[in-house]
């Protein structure tokens, strides 16, 4: 849901990270590949490898991570798979924001979010037993 590469894209459809020797691409709209490059050391079996990949704006909440990744390939004997740790609405591969520097877009931000007692305090209903929301600007 975020552009990646921001400098980059959509002016370029790639952008190559020679020291990890991997290319990022975008497919179309919100949808980006990434695949190895010559030299890339292919994974063992159980091993894994982080790449920090620099998208648009924040990402302050779980729901701003989307399910069901997936990974295919060019080589029609490797079968397209969606990656088991992302298979599930319920996002359970994101881990809480229990750090402030978490849900902070930048310095100065003041939001913080909203406990369970804090968002039960700002609902209300009306006399047809309908939801008002309390909206508290800072």
């Amino acid at each position: 849901m975020l552009l990646v590469y921001p400098d980059v894209f959509p002016k370029n459809m790639t952008k190559e990270l020679d020291v990890e020797q991997i290319r990022v691409g975008m497919v179309q709209g919100d949808l980006y590949y990434i695949e190895p490059m010559s030299g890339f050391k292919p994974l063992p079996s159980g091993s894994a490898r982080n790449y920090n990949i620099v998208v648009s704006y924040w990402a302050v909440q779980r729901t701003d991570f989307m399910p069901f990744w997936y990974v295919t390939s060019v080589n029609a004997n490797v079968q397209p798979r969606v990656v088991q740790s992302t298979s599930s609405f319920d996002l359970e591969y994101v881990n809480d924001f229990d750090d402030v520097r978490q849900w902070k877009r930048w310095r100065g931000d003041r939001y913080n979010p909203f406990t369970p007692q804090e968002r039960a305090e700002r609902l209300a209903y009306d006399e047809n037993n309908v939801v008002c929301i309390l909206v508290i600007i800072y």
